[in-house]
């Protein structure tokens, strides 16, 4: 900078004593520095003006050059934080595998099978969180996720409890089953890795996949609604039905902006593993992201 300075000063000074004229101009960047020389004679104060002048127009430039610097880097700067498609509303079917991958259920009399399109729920996610590892494309997602999930069954039988106090299957021939539904609630924390395209998370396309696991919430729900003798009865109670009370398993989301399909796979299985009812549920179905 001092030599910048000295430069200046010295290419003006030989200008003046070439030129020998009463007023002299210099531009520096978008400033224009006017100087009269009285006394020609006198150089020395009016090399000390010009460095005076000078300086005080580099230190205006660098002050522009840095504020453009910072509104550059604004404009560029992401918001890395919001950069999660998991908060949302969620609307799923219910799915229950059995040991073969199918959705025939289990061998026996009764096979408990469950109607995907009347087992259909909806969860939430309140709570979510971003960690960027390459900027928005790409990052881990985890949050607080609550899924029910419920099965309605299409076989004329009912839950019962077994001598030894397991969970019995109860057939019940006489009766024509309009609701025969069970239902528990889980809460869950996905980790997921997630890859996202664009710089605008309503304009970017989006893949996430990884794990969850999560725990019950409170006990089961069994609610049934049949007609005999040309009568129509219903009832509801809780209990914990054998139901698994840990879940864990694989999840996948992809979509564009705030939309997204999901699908998820227990690993853990629907009931305990002390049951002999080998049955895996999963979900499949839309969210609605913030």
């Amino acid at each position: 900078m001092i030599k910048l300075y000295s430069l200046l000063s010295f290419l003006f000074i030989g200008s003046l004593a070439i030129a020998q004229s009463d007023t002299t101009k210099i531009k520096i960047g978008e400033k224009e520095i006017e100087f009269i020389l009285k006394d020609a004679n006198n150089l020395d104060s009016l090399e000390e003006e010009i460095e005076q002048e000078v300086e005080v127009a580099m230190e205006e430039m660098e002050k522009e050059l840095k504020n453009l610097d910072e509104e550059k880097k604004k404009e560029e700067k992401v918001d890395y934080k919001d950069f999660s498609f998991l908060a949302g509303i969620e609307v799923y079917s219910n799915l229950l595998f059995n040991s073969d991958m199918t959705l025939d259920g289990i061998d026996g009399p009764i096979t408990l099978n469950a109607d995907p399109a009347r087992s259909i729920n909806i969860g939430f996610t309140l709570f979510d969180k971003y960690i960027p590892i390459a900027k928005q494309h790409f990052g881990l997602v985890t949050g607080l996720t609550f899924r029910y999930v419920s099965y309605n069954f299409t076989e004329n039988f009912e839950f019962g409890t077994s001598q030894n106090g397991d969970l019995d299957l109860v057939v019940q021939n006489n009766r024509a089953y309009s609701k025969n539904r069970l239902r528990a609630g889980f809460v869950r924390v996905p980790v997921l890795l997630q890859f996202a395209t664009g710089k605008e998370k309503k304009k970017s396309f989006h893949l996430a996949v990884g794990a969850y696991a999560g725990v019950k919430m409170g006990n089961g729900k069994y609610k049934t609604e049949y007609t005999e003798n040309n009568q129509v009865y219903n009832s509801t109670s809780k209990g914990q039905y054998n139901l698994n009370n840990f879940d864990y398993g694989l999840e996948a989301r992809v979509g564009h902006g705030n939309i997204s399909l999901l699908a998820s796979y227990s690993a853990a299985g629907l009931f305990n593993p002390k049951s002999t009812f080998d049955l895996h549920g999963a979900n499949a179905g839309l969210a609605l992201t913030f």
